[in-house]
C-alpha cells in the first residue's frame, strides 16, 4: 500500500512537471493574427459602368510573446482574381504589420478580402486558429 502511494505522488510530480512546462513554452511562441481589413476607395462611382480604385490594407499583429521570423502573408482580393503574397522577415511581440492591394473593379460591385497571416505555416504558433480574417466591402 505504501509503495503505490509513492508511484502515485511520484506520477502525479512528473504530470505537474510535464504541464508545466508545455505552458511555459507554448507562452514563448509567436502568435500572429489579422486584426482587421481596411478599404480605401480612391473616388466615388460616377456610373454604373464605370471602375473604381480600391486599395486593400490587411493589418497582422503578432500578439504572442515571442519573435515571428520569415514568413508569409497572403492578400486575395475578389473570387482569388488578385492575390497578393508579401514576405515578412520579422516581426516582434506586440508589433504589427500592414500589407497593402490595390485593384480596379466595377462600379458598385461587391467583392470580398481574404486576409490571411502565415499563409504558409512556416512559423510555430501558439494558436493557429487565428491566422485568417474575410471581409466584404461595397464600393460607394
Amino acid at each position: 500500500m505504501e509503495l503505490n502511494k509513492g508511484v502515485l505522488l511520484l506520477m502525479t510530480l512528473v504530470l505537474v512537471l510535464v504541464i508545466g512546462t508545455f505552458t511555459a513554452y507554448s507562452q514563448n511562441l509567436p502568435d500572429l493574427t489579422v486584426t482587421d481589413i481596411n478599404f480605401t476607395q480612391a473616388s466615388n462611382c460616377v456610373s454604373l459602368t464605370g471602375n473604381v480604385t480600391v486599395n486593400v490594407t490587411m493589418f497582422v499583429k503578432n500578439i504572442g510573446n515571442a519573435t515571428a521570423f520569415n514568413f508569409t502573408d497572403r492578400l486575395e482580393i475578389g473570387n482569388h482574381e488578385h492575390i497578393f503574397n508579401f514576405f515578412v522577415p520579422s516581426l516582434t511581440s506586440g508589433s504589427t504589420t500592414n500589407h497593402v492591394g490595390s485593384i480596379s473593379r466595377r462600379c458598385f460591385v461587391e467583392f470580398t478580402a481574404n486576409a490571411t497571416a502565415d499563409i504558409f505555416r512556416q512559423v510555430t504558433e501558439s494558436n493557429e486558429a487565428n491566422n485568417n480574417r474575410v471581409e466584404t466591402y461595397t464600393p460607394t
